[in-house]
């Protein structure tokens, strides 16, 4: 599997989505943020007009996330890695 970014357990993430049409900037009618934790836990966030969300990693493991839209319709996924701190 591969990671598009590492972190360490107890810092957070940024998590952002650009939603185009056409190539062109636009707004979803509706967009919703699904976050995989390592143990299977599986929080969704919908917003409206803000298109980040700042996660805490609260666990060490492989996380996934994907972002839908609803007009325009579309996905995008992602996996990040948290590791746990060498000094305890």
């Amino acid at each position: 599997m591969q990671f598009n970014n590492q972190y360490l357990i107890g810092n957070s993430s940024v998590l952002n989505a650009n939603i185009t049409s056409n190539s062109i900037l636009a707004n979803p009618s509706t967009l919703t943020l699904t976050v995989e934790m390592p143990d299977g836990t599986i929080t969704t966030y919908t917003y409206g007009v803000v298109y980040k969300a700042t996660v805490n990693l609260t666990q060490s493991g492989y996380w996934k996330y994907r972002w839908d839209s609803i007009a325009p319709n579309g996905a995008v996924e992602s996996t990040f890695c948290v590791t746990p701190s060498i000094i305890p």
